[in-house]
């Protein structure tokens, strides 16, 4: 596919990140300056330039950002840098386990889930949002194929490439690149964009470009996941943990993310998934309410309503009920959905 128009209908932007020699002795030219702009233009493609001095900025903003400000201003910046419509980052993760960076059995078998830490969206209209911290399934989905631990690219046409997707988009989507996340030799997490059909007709620049843009991110990603750094503050004076890789060998049978589901009856396994997905919610809503409680009486409250609702979440054998793989796309579909919107609008 070809480049959209858009690499030659941009303006260019001056770069306060670049100086560039003239053909005077000793003298170099800056931001500001009569001719700036042409000099650069001689010597970069407009898009490329464009898209250095935005990720220049945006990486400058993400070093000096809190957890929150973090990752909406990633995903914001990644989709406005690369013209895309999707932006995410995802862990391969335990049942109920948001703390850790895990090495799990090569993903996108049935059954299999990752960690959504952070998926937006914007169609540049009406269609926007963020999502974070939520589960959702790797088999089937563009995501599965991130178990080669390589970067993945679908240039286009994702629609024919992945046909049974469980998981709903709110727009269509059109091309795919992700690209792994390495701790410890392991390959534990992934990020990347998706493109919609008109997206990829503003792509301006190579893939080979918008890949070497995801991997200048890399680092402070990895950062922000091994500290255990989601959406929420750490209470004042606290430490976060910092996350382990954890190898395949040490994941217990009740840990595993495998479809048990399946010697169960259709009776049981209905009940046990509305019930797990309440469980959920609940949890998600006490966590962010200790953290942002500073009264430490109310905190010693939701701390213990906490690990209730956890003793009540190992009795109802969530690695049993999170097994989707005898459910229909349908069905999935409107799960996900279903909970994908409870976790972004917690209330208590």
């Amino acid at each position: 596919m070809t480049l959209g128009r858009a690499s030659s209908t941009s303006p260019i932007i001056e770069r306060k990140s670049l100086c560039l020699s003239t053909p005077n002795p000793g003298l170099a030219s800056h931001y500001g300056e009569s001719g700036f702009a042409d000099s650069i233009s001689r010597h970069f493609p407009v898009p490329e330039n464009n898209a250095a001095e935005k990720l220049v900025q945006l990486k400058a903003e993400l070093k000096e950002a809190d957890t929150e400000t973090f990752w909406r201003r990633l995903m914001e910046g990644m989709t406005e840098i690369c013209h895309s419509q999707y932006a995410f980052v995802a862990k391969r993760i335990l049942v109920d386990d948001h703390d850790s960076a895990v090495e799990m059995p090569p993903i996108g078998e049935p059954g299999s889930c990752l960690l959504g830490v952070a998926f937006y969206y914007n169609d540049g209209q009406a269609i926007q949002g963020l999502h974070r911290d939520y589960k959702y399934l790797a088999w089937g989905a563009p995501c599965a194929h991130m178990r080669h631990d390589k970067v993945f690219l679908i240039p286009e046409k994702l629609s024919s490439f992945i046909t049974n997707n469980p998981n709903a988009f709110p727009f269509p989507t059109e091309a795919y690149l992700g690209v792994p996340l390495f701790s410890q030799g392991k390959c534990f997490a992934h990020f990347g964009m998706m493109w919609s059909q008109e997206g990829l007709n503003r792509r301006n620049v190579s893939w080979g470009y918008l890949e070497l843009i995801l991997h200048s991110l890399e680092d402070l990603i990895l950062e922000r996941l091994l500290d255990g750094r989601s959406f929420v503050r750490a209470p004042h004076g606290t430490k976060l943990k910092v996350a382990q890789v954890i190898p395949t060998d040490a994941i217990t049978a009740s840990q595993s993310l495998k479809p048990y589901a399946r010697s169960l009856s259709h009776e049981l396994r209905t009940p046990m998934q509305g019930v797990v997905g309440m469980l959920d919610v609940m949890h998600a809503t006490v966590q962010e309410a200790i953290e942002g409680q500073p009264n430490s009486k109310v905190r010693n409250v939701f701390q213990a309503l906490k690990e209730n609702i956890e003793v009540v979440q190992g009795m109802a054998s969530v690695p049993v009920a999170h097994s989707f793989a005898d459910f229909g796309p349908q069905t999935v579909r409107d799960e996900q959905l279903r909970r994908l919107t409870m976790l972004s609008t917690p209330t208590l």
